[in-house]
């Protein structure tokens, strides 16, 4: 590709002043149910009413613009766009735009796509009567914000910076034309990365927005532990610092509230075959919650730490508390239960956290992924940003392409919520104080973030916390901040991981027929679905505390308990594929003597760096009650949900909490508002409060049939779903080709003579005629396959209901062939 000189940086000492033309931030759930918006970074409007205006310094000029149409029309490089449709991007539209050659990059809100198009498509978006608008990706709206004033006044001056380049470009020419510029780039295999650390003048940052495959250039991410607070930058208004307590009390705290007791531990529910990834300082393998006298050096086999990716001769007090924290264990050393971790049986994988920079999270993630582990704990941050940035793209992807994991990040200790807490699918953890004030704040930056988004989420203590001591074998320190509350949840979710992977749910107990593999989703909506009012703060759920502080047994059932826990985790084989989707699933609350929580968690497809929204995909959760009432997510008052409002386009986490929930069936519903990544959105759902166990549905096939031609016995089989609302779909196979053919229907089972065989469905009947498909008269090929969705009628929840067919079959015994028995049991 031919670069044509860029326009001169004359504009870049001023540029400072320019910054209004970036649209000034206002309710951002508003602006996502406008249409018409087209929001990027760097402006947001209406693509067919106004074009906004740009610094002469970051817009294309005319000799660019014919240079890029020149070697386009010779098929020398694509150009990029931003194109709009006129409402919801559809599989149709993606579908037309692979036809066309062109490349889907990323999403930007509203309805529209960052796309790779060669020359020869450009005319058919002319044409298109879904298109919207076709926009000229500019030089202004590759470039941070916060990164170009911050160069206005810095002259010549050396500038670090991070340069995403588009993925699928040629990154090899892209990265000779960043050098011909006059950048520094890091590292020695450049020209095969996208994501490049880089060096320049400030006075040539204008310059790199006009490489036609530079997506997005921005300020390196500056890491910062949040931890070893002194307790007088905490809280103004705080209790009086309590004594240090232990990682015991914390453990109570966050499992039942009440001291000393610890039921998820009770129950045998410690962590076991979890691992968790842990990027902090390095460990002191020596300290008795981590040593192995039989394998001396991280390994596979080792008790506790699996991997340590970076050296750990030199141990660090920071890592060393945290890790302790989450899944220390000294029992096998000396004996000794107490200061032990939340997981205390689960292992870690760890990082250094000075192996990370702005270039290389996902893959330090993907490292500690490949150990095993799927919960990672992170207690740092950049304190520095409030953006959406490189580290948050990285926690989403993470989540989107491995939706078993989950992520959690310490929330910055200053008095704003900062970064990477801001990602959307992460878990971020502020702290509260220790007991006996536990319902206090501590410290947490206050969100939202900056685009709206709810977040902190989730609290447990972190001040005044006593954890491993590096250097001193088994003794303990106290540390204070949202480093130290950040593990204890990561911990608390390798609990919830056991208890489901040992089968405790639905029955309360360990069964290995009912064990699964909980997804990240269901992790956080049951950590924060658990989440109770933290007594010290006023309003729920707020800024301040989010959804508030950590109560595990408010949402694992265990057997006894009065509280029962509903839970939908449908993975990819329930997810959402196209915009207007729902789902319906039905609970049935006995009583009311507790309040009824509902939790909806996705993980949403990354964002792209180049919008004012990280927002892709969009499910709204509604729950009616039984008398009719309408209950949308995240509607609140007076810390319980209320009706009327809107619907939440921000947030990928929604609630609804009723205090004295009527008694009944509850229609709870999943809506996708709006689907527009290429894979399909899966969620996770669930419920606690007084409910009756949730009722198993199920197919099964009973009894023998009787041979038609060629002695074959026709076969009855039911599939889909059993489940209210849901389909199901019976297939009669192995009949005669073109038959007719009887279908009973029946609710119970008989054994009753006929024909030579029996009747395996007793009356009273429904009987639907059929005809097979198939060779007319072939033996075997007759078959038919109907479908229909069950009645959304919570009447039917442990309906039996039995089927067989009978097919006429001239070879058959009295001319009659049947099939056996196959029977489907109605769940919830």
């Amino acid at each position: 590709m031919r670069l044509a000189s860029p326009p001169t940086n004359r504009l870049l000492a001023t540029m400072a002043a320019l910054l209004p033309w970036a649209a000034p931030q206002s309710d951002m759930a508003t602006k996502l149910r406008d249409p018409r918006l087209l929001l990027l970074h760097a402006a947001e409007f209406d693509p067919r009413v106004e074009v906004p205006t740009l610094p002469e310094a970051l817009t294309w000029s005319r000799e660019e613009q014919r240079a890029a149409a020149v070697d386009s029309a010779n098929g020398l490089y694509s150009d990029y766009f931003v194109v709009q449709f006129i409402d919801r991007v559809t599989p149709a539209d993606r579908a037309t735009l692979a036809e066309l050659g062109v490349e889907a990059i990323a999403y930007v809100p509203n309805n529209a796509y960052l796309v790779r198009t060669p020359a020869a498509a450009l005319p058919a978006f002319a044409s298109w009567p879904r298109v919207r608008a076709l926009v000229p990706f500019q030089p202004a709206y590759r470039i941070d914000l916060d990164l170009l004033a911050g160069a206005a006044s810095a002259g010549d001056a050396p500038l670090e910076v991070l340069i995403e380049l588009f993925r699928g470009c040629d990154s090899a020419t892209a990265t000779r034309e960043l050098v011909e510029l006059g950048v520094e780039l890091d590292e020695p295999d450049a020209g095969f990365r996208t994501r490049l650390l880089a060096r320049l003048p400030a006075n040539r940052l204008t310059a790199l927005a006009h490489v036609r495959d530079v997506q997005w250039i921005a300020p390196l991410s500056q890491l910062v532990r949040r931890g070893a607070v002194p307790l007088a930058s905490t809280a103004a208004g705080m209790a009086a610092p309590l004594a240090p307590l232990p990682n015991d009390t914390t453990t109570w705290v966050i499992q039942s509230d009440v001291s000393g007791s610890t039921p998820v531990w009770a129950n045998g529910v410690l962590g076991d075959g979890v691992i968790i990834g842990h990027i902090d300082g390095a460990l002191d393998l020596a300290a008795c919650w981590f040593n192995d006298p039989a394998v001396s050096a991280p390994d596979p086999t080792h008790r506790k730490v699996v991997s340590h990716h970076g050296s750990y001769t030199n141990s660090d007090s920071h890592g060393t508390h945290t890790a302790g924290s989450a899944a220390g264990d000294q029992e096998p050393i000396n004996g000794v239960l107490g200061g032990n971790g939340t997981a205390y049986h689960a292992r870690l994988a760890h990082t250094n956290d000075s192996l990370v920079n702005s270039s290389n999270f996902k893959s330090k993630l993907e490292e500690l992924y490949s150990d095993g582990a799927t919960i990672f704990t992170n207690s740092w941050g950049d304190d520095f940003t409030t953006a959406y940035n490189a580290w948050c793209v990285d926690i989403d992807a993470m989540m989107w392409e491995h939706q078993e994991t989950l992520i959690c990040f310490a929330v910055s200790n200053g008095s704003l919520l900062k970064n990477p807490e801001n990602a959307k699918n992460v878990l971020a953890v502020g702290a509260t104080e220790q007991s006996p004030n536990e319902g206090r704040h501590c410290t947490a930056g206050a969100g939202p973030t900056a685009d709206g988004r709810r977040k902190p989420e989730l609290f447990a203590p972190g001040c005044n916390i006593q954890s491993v001591n590096d250097g001193r074998s088994c003794s303990t320190t106290s540390m204070s901040g949202t480093s130290m509350a950040c593990p204890a949840i990561a911990g608390a979710a390798a609990l919830t991981k056991s208890y489901f992977e040992a089968g405790y749910w639905p029955s309360g107990a360990a069964n290995a027929v009912d064990a699964f593999a909980p997804s990240g989703s269901l992790l956080k909506a049951v950590l924060i679905n658990s989440g109770r009012d933290m007594a010290g703060e006023s309003g729920y759920p707020t800024n301040i505390e989010g959804w508030g502080r950590l109560l595990l047994d408010h949402s694992l059932y265990f057997a006894g308990d009065a509280r029962k826990l509903w839970v939908t985790d449908p993975g990819s084989a329930g997810a959402f594929s196209s915009s207007g989707d729902e789902r319906t699933e039905w609970i049935n609350v006995y009583a009311n003597t507790s309040e009824l929580n509902l939790c909806l968690v996705f993980p949403d497809a990354p964002g792209t760096l180049n919008s004012s929204s990280p927002v892709v995909n969009d499910l709204d959760l509604e729950v009616v009650t039984p008398n009719g009432t309408l209950y949308r997510g995240n509607v609140f008052s007076g810390g319980f949900s209320t009706t009327g409002g809107s619907t939440d386009p921000l947030n990928n986490v929604e609630r609804v909490r009723l205090q004295t929930p009527p008694l009944g069936w509850y229609a709870v519903t999943v809506r996708a508002n709006n689907i527009a990544s290429s894979s399909a959105q899966s969620y996770a759902m669930v419920a606690s409060g007084n409910l009756d166990p949730p009722a198993i549905g199920g197919f099964t096939t009973y009894g023998s049939g009787t041979a038609g031609t060629g002695g074959l016995v026709p076969t009855a089989t039911l599939s889909g779903s059993p489940n209210l609302d849901d389909d199901v779909t019976l297939t009669i196979g192995n009949g005669r080709g073109g038959a007719a053919a009887l279908l009973i229907l029946g609710f119970a089972r008989a054994s009753t003579p006929f024909v030579g065989g029996q009747l395996l469905v007793a009356t009273p009947w429904v009987i639907v005629p059929l005809v097979l498909d198939g060779t007319p008269g072939a033996s075997g090929d007759g078959d038919v396959v109907v479908t229909d969705t069950l009645p959304a009628d919570p009447a039917l929840v442990g309906v039996i209901v039995d089927f067989q067919a009978v097919i006429a079959d001239p070879a058959a015994l009295q001319k009659l062939a049947l099939s056996n028995g196959a029977e489907m049991t109605i769940g919830s």
